[in-house]
């Protein structure tokens, strides 16, 4: 598996802000919060994106901007041609400078798995759907070990709605934490991200 993380930061970076706060809006639609500074969005935007494809599909990255950005990377664009055209020469682009490895870490892939185990088989399954538009599926791992490799971030897991409340109290829980009051999911979210963050 490859991993272009740092291609998409490449492209994201070269946006004007207004550009990408409509892009930041698109990928986290449920952030009631003002949009963050440039290098927090762009952080944001490449955990909650699950492929180049998905990311050159925004509308907000038009013609005009996919043109200006392959130019200057010297790739084989005209003007002339479609949007569609120029976002697949971006495409060829990036897959030639990928670099293998997963976009999780060892002790995020292990935590998240224990957070996986939660749930249904059947909700598994689901995850994997949504992950399958843009990984092939490795026929070496079982189904939670394959989604835990193809997942983008350890935010976009915990962002799934079959994620709920209880199942990150309960992981919390499990972990020694101690949870006070009735804390809302995206406090739970946050909660969870620093313990996770806390095996580095």
């Amino acid at each position: 598996m490859e991993t272009y993380d740092h291609l998409w930061k490449e492209l994201l970076e070269s946006l004007e802000t207004e550009v990408l706060k409509k892009i930041f809006k698109v990928t986290k639609p449920d952030s009631k919060r003002r949009c963050p500074i440039k290098p927090i969005m762009i952080s944001s935007v490449v955990k909650n994106t699950l492929s180049s494809k998905e990311l050159l599909s925004r509308t907000a990255l038009t013609k005009n901007i996919l043109y200006k950005f392959a130019l200057v990377r010297r790739m084989s664009v005209n003007i002339s041609q479609t949007r569609d055209k120029i976002a697949q020469e971006i495409l060829k682009y990036w897959n030639t400078q990928g670099r293998p490895g997963y976009r999780l870490r060892d002790h995020e892939q292990r935590e998240c798995g224990k957070i996986l185990v939660r749930l249904e088989e059947s909700t598994i399954v689901e995850i994997w759907k949504k992950l399958k538009t843009c990984h092939e599926r490795d026929w070496t791992l079982s189904l939670l070990d394959d989604i835990v490799k193809s997942l983008p971030s350890v935010e976009w897991l915990l962002q799934r709605r079959c994620i709920t409340r209880e199942m990150l109290v309960s992981y919390l829980v499990s972990e020694n934490n101690t949870i006070d009051g009735q804390p809302s999911k995206d406090e739970l979210v946050r909660a969870v991200l620093h313990n996770i963050s806390q095996y580095n």
